[in-house]
């Protein structure tokens, strides 16, 4: 038979390893949640990369395949249709976009203006 003291230290100890058993349950959800997060932030990541890809192709497409052949056809460019294509432009350039369609801005740029 235990007497008082070990029945009282057995009663910590108990209280103790179920301390610890809990603490390890939550260990282990808190860590899972983590890798759920960090799997749903990398498609999170790969999604906004993906958006920003086919918005700067549609914005290089629609800077080539309205303005620039349109006004070089034309041989001006309206007011209006500069500062369009100025402001997708200046978009363009903040979402990455560069090369072809920056010499093509040059064009239209030095093209006479006419209302």
């Amino acid at each position: 038979m235990l007497t008082k003291p070990e029945r009282e230290q057995n009663a910590r100890i108990s209280e103790i390893e179920s301390f610890m058993k809990m603490f390890h349950e939550d260990r282990v959800d808190y860590l899972n949640n983590v890798k759920h997060w960090s799997e749903h932030e990398d498609k999170s990541d790969l999604n906004f990369i993906n958006i920003n890809n086919a918005l700067t192709s549609l914005i290089r497409d629609r800077i080539h395949g309205y303005y620039f052949r349109k006004c070089n056809e034309k041989g001006y460019i309206t007011p209006v249709e500069l500062e369009i294509v100025e402001e997708l432009f200046k978009n363009y350039e903040t979402m990455g976009g560069n090369g072809v369609i920056k010499r093509e801005m040059e064009v239209l740029r030095n093209l006479p203006i006419h209302e």
